[in-house]
């Protein structure tokens, strides 16, 4: 039995057990929940290794994740490197529906929804692909692409301001929450390919219809740039 079906079975018998639900393709977002459950608790100490990055960013409101089409992702993934072949996918964009060629490098929970970041054969380019706008997947008899992804190894810090608009009690209570150092500035590190994402949760707009918080330097302010145009 591999690494995979072992953490599969593990991860159903857990959620069973502790919510007393029966498991079935729909439950990816479970799947996924208990995997990155267990590796944060050192599961991959006492022989349970996924051999997959898995990041889950918390309890949220997000679209349904397909079990099956998760589980071939992720049995992609867990093949030995020499031996390990890219997915053939068809993804739903903005630009309609299309077959992609792409070599999956990890899964990251953010903003809502569980993408899976992989190098696209067509473009070379690392790109994150929601999971739940994969309609089909399959493994291709097309050779995994390993190339360096400098974005995903590159942590940036972003800078944020208090949007001065905002009434007092909520700038106070944003401070607090986040605890707001004297000099006002919020200060956030993390991956270059997740910036756009960090950006986006942090400057959306409040209850009031103002925006929470503002880029308080250059390169944040480029990325903002980017998130309301679109680009």
């Amino acid at each position: 039995m591999s690494a995979l079906d072992l953490g599969e079975r593990q991860a159903k018998t857990a959620i069973a057990q502790s919510r007393g639900i029966r498991i079935g393709p729909e439950s990816g977002q479970e799947m996924l929940r208990v995997m990155a459950g267990l590796r944060a608790a050192g599961a991959i100490t006492q022989g349970l290794n996924f051999g997959i990055d898995v990041d889950v960013d918390g309890d949220v409101i997000e679209p349904p994740v397909d079990g099956d089409i998760l589980k071939v992702i992720l049995r992609a993934m867990a093949m030995p490197l020499l031996k390990r072949k890219a997915l053939m996918i068809s993804y739903m964009s903005r630009r309609g529906s299309r077959y992609l060629i792409v070599s999956p490098s990890v899964i990251v929970s953010v903003s809502g929804r569980h993408h899976v970041r992989a190098l696209d054969h067509h473009s070379e380019l690392y790109k994150d692909f929601v999971i739940s706008l994969i309609a089909e997947v399959a493994i291709s008899n097309s050779d995994f692409i390993s190339k360096d992804d400098m974005q995903w190894r590159k942590f940036v810090s972003l800078q944020f301001l208090l949007n001065q608009e905002l009434p007092q009690d909520i700038r106070i209570a944003y401070g607090t929450e986040w605890r707001l150092p004297d000099t006002g500035i919020l200060k956030v590190q993390c991956r270059e390919a997740l910036s756009r994402y960090a950006v986006a949760g942090l400057t959306k707009f409040s209850s009031k219809g103002l925006r929470k918080w503002l880029p308080a330097d250059r390169e944040t302010n480029e990325i903002f740039e980017k998130v309301i145009s679109g680009d």
